[in-house]
Formats: structure tokens, sequence, C-alpha cells
């Protein structure tokens, strides 16, 4: 959290947090005692394929080949005029942020190993850890809102100064944390469903939603509102699911204490003018948006160098060959904001494959879990699912995965969903968290 939440590849906090995850690695590796390696295989092997895939991006390839890959003409006309002769070189056109990307999958391996050799008693904590990571970054983005542009608890001098970013350098990220946090709210919850309402639960679990939202509000963040309410509702539904049984009572606490806070935030923050997301929602217009004009300039370039791509970390300082006069302004487009896009213009048709397999992946984990599971590993893993479709449909405006705090969470909720017990046709508990 202290040091995992900028994108940047030459963020300062990379210094202390990649050196610490290979001690932690090599710790892990020491002491042994994983367990569900088995049913965690599909992370491991999805990591080793995007292992490769950047690997194979860094080998040198003859001058012949090389010209002849898709979106090069360009750099062989300036070899030309610069009078340089041909020379072998890797698929990557900026070989060291590819090196950067490789080494930055360090962060969800260490999560993927660390999560394998906890306990499941351990592993039920973490939906609760992750809420009280929400909370710290949401309070802290408070105090730098109150703090205003000069606030000293900026971790990141970037963008955003002066608005709630938490532990990060964007306030899109920090948004998508708050709205994961909620979904953290789950096993909280589900004691209200099953043991009934106490004042003391009930308190804390209005006074975290209200202050999860309200931060959100204040962030400015339009994807992070509607995030914030989608997981709100699906916590809502995993948490009251099968309330029938335990009784009706139980059924309108819990609704009460999901829905209540979001009324008291939105009302809250238009009252005192600091519901930012919504005012940006109201005054929201495409042409207004750089993103939103950019963004079939992205496409186009992605499939200038599609189906090889032009290597992974690259997208800054190579999209800048494809904007046009009329785009350039005193800020300038670092990513994609469509993550799925920018995967398409690195690494082209190897890596939309391999995301295409991690949601085929995902999504059937998650059916087969939704149908078959039962109890609070039920809830676990379908959490997970909800943390990972929320990271999901971030990405489609922004790019949260390439935090590493972001990453891990993800990793992390991934590893709930696979290892969720998933209950056998005679009742009994399966033994297959996945097909191998």
């Amino acid at each position: 959290m202290l040091t995992g939440g900028s994108s940047w590849a030459n963020a300062a906090s990379l210094l202390i947090l990649r050196p610490v995850t290979v001690i932690y690695l090599t710790a892990l590796f020491l002491l042994g005692g994983f367990r569900e390696l088995r049913r965690l295989r599909p992370i491991f092997y999805f990591l080793a394929a995007l292992a490769a895939l950047m690997i194979v991006q860094l080998i040198p390839l003859p001058p012949d080949l090389w010209s002849g890959l898709p979106g090069r003409e360009a750099y062989l006309l300036a070899d030309r005029f610069l009078g340089e002769g041909q020379r072998w070189r890797p698929i990557s056109l900026v070989p060291d942020r590819t090196i950067a990307a490789l080494f930055s999958l360090s962060v969800p391996l260490a999560a993927v190993l660390g999560f394998a050799s906890l306990r499941e008693d351990q592993r039920r904590l973490l939906p609760l850890l992750v809420l009280a990571g929400a909370l710290i970054s949401g309070a802290l983005g408070i105090m730098q809102f109150a703090g205003g542009e000069n606030s000293p608890l900026q971790f990141y001098v970037r963008h955003h100064v002066g608005l709630p970013n938490g532990v990060f350098a964007n306030r899109n990220h920090h948004a998508l944390l708050l709205a994961i946090g909620i979904v953290g709210l789950v096993p909280l919850l589900r004691q209200v469903r099953l043991r009934g309402p106490s004042a003391a639960l009930v308190t804390c679990l209005f006074t975290a939603l209200l202050l999860l939202m309200v931060t959100i509000l204040a962030s400015g963040s339009r994807t992070g509102a509607l995030l914030g309410v989608l997981a709100a509702a699906a916590a809502m539904v995993l948490s009251s699911r099968g309330v029938r049984e335990d009784g009706t009572r139980s059924s309108w606490t819990l609704w009460a204490v999901g829905i209540v806070p979001l009324m008291l935030a939105v009302a809250s923050s238009i009252f005192v003018g600091r519901a930012t997301s919504v005012e940006r929602a109201i005054a929201f217009t495409p042409e207004s948006e750089a993103r939103v004009e950019l963004t079939p300039l992205a496409f186009q370039a992605a499939t200038t160098f599609f189906p090889v791509g032009a290597g992974f970390g690259t997208f800054d300082p190579i999209f800048r060959r494809f904007e046009t006069d009329a785009s350039l302004t005193p800020k300038f487009y670092n990513r994609a904001h469509n993550d799925f896009i920018e995967i398409l213009f690195e690494a082209g048709l190897g890596g939309g494959l391999l995301l295409l397999l991690l949601i085929m992946v995902a999504a059937f984990s998650a059916w087969r879990l939704f149908r078959r599971g039962r109890g609070s590993s039920r809830e676990a893993g379908l959490s997970g699912a909800v943390i990972m479709l929320l990271v999901g449909l971030g990405s489609i405006t922004d790019y949260p995965l390439r935090t590493p705090l972001i990453a891990a969470v993800f990793t992390l909720a991934f590893c709930l969903l696979l290892t969720a017990d998933v209950g056998s046709g005679d009742g009994k508990r399966s033994r297959d968290g996945l097909p191998s």
C-alpha cells in the first residue's frame, strides 16, 4: 500500500517495492509450506505465459525479419535518414520499458505465493484486510482533501493534486480501491444475516460504507462512483442470499445498512458541494474529454502494430508518433485509458488471447461457484469474482492493473475465486476447484 500506488515505470517508490518483493519471494521459497498450489495453477500458467511473451519481445531479430514486422516502416525510414545501417533488434521498440514490465510481474507472483502459504482461516481475513486498507486510504484521502494542493500527505506528485488520492497517484485508482473495499464488507454483512443485527456491528458497517462512498464522490472519478454503487449492490446481494432461511428481520436490516449510507453520502456530498464525481458526470460531454477523443487514435495505433505489438510498456513513447497536431496539449497521453486497447497495442494478438483466456477462466470459475458453491467459502469466492469484475470495468476507461497495489489485490481476488469450495453432486466437498 505504501509503495505500490503509482503506474509510472520510473516511480521512486519502486526502488523500495521491488527489492522487498524479491526478498519476500526468496523467503517464501526457502520456508515452503505452500497449500492449494494445484488449484492456483491457472494463475501460475497465466503469469508464466505473460513473462514468456515479454521475453520473446526482448529477443533480437535479424534485420530482414525485423523490418518485415508491422509498424516498423517509420523507424526504418529514420535509420536511412540518420545514415545508420541495419542491425539486430527485438520486437519491443523500447526494450528497457519491456524489461521493467517483466520485473513488475514479481508483485502478482508474490501475492499468489503468499496466498498459497496461508491457512484457510487466514484466507478468510483477506477481504477484511482489503477493507481495512481501503478505509485507511479513504481517511488519508479526506486529510489530503482538507490540506488542499499543498498537503504534505500526498504520496505522489503528478496529477490530481489537492484531490483525495489516498495511497495512489491517480484518483480513479483510489476510487476503485474504495469500491473494492465495499466488497470487503461482505463477511461483516454476512454476520448481520446469520446472527441478527447488533448495535455495534451495524454502526461499524454504516460508518465504513458512508466513509467509502463520500470519499469516492469527492474524488471526482465518474467511473469510481458507478463502481461504488455496483460494489454496494453486489455486497448486499452476496450477503442477503438465503436470508429467508435465517429470518426476514436480518434481511431488512441488511439492506438498510447498505442503502441508507449510500443515500446519505450522495445527499450530503451534493449539499456541501463536494460531490465532484456527480458534478463531472452532469457536465460530461465526449467532445470535452481528451481521452474519449484520443481512444480511436489509440485503437488505430494498436492496429498498426498488430499482430506482434510494439512491446510491453512502450505506449507512452511510441504513441507520440500517432498524435495529431490538434491533440497536442500541455498534458501528454501517458496511457491509452483503456487497458484492453493498450494490451493490443503492446502485446498484439498474443496479449489479446491471454486476456481472453483469463476472462474465460474467471467467468467459468464464478459460474461454477455460483451454481454449486456453499457457505462462507462461496461468498469469499464470489466476492473475489466481483472484485475482478470491478477491476475489469475500471480498465475500460483507465489502467488500474498497471499499479502494483491493484495488481496484488486483483491476484488475491483471483486466488479466492479459484480456491473456493465447490460442492459435488452428492453434497460432499469437491476436490477440484478448476479443471487442469
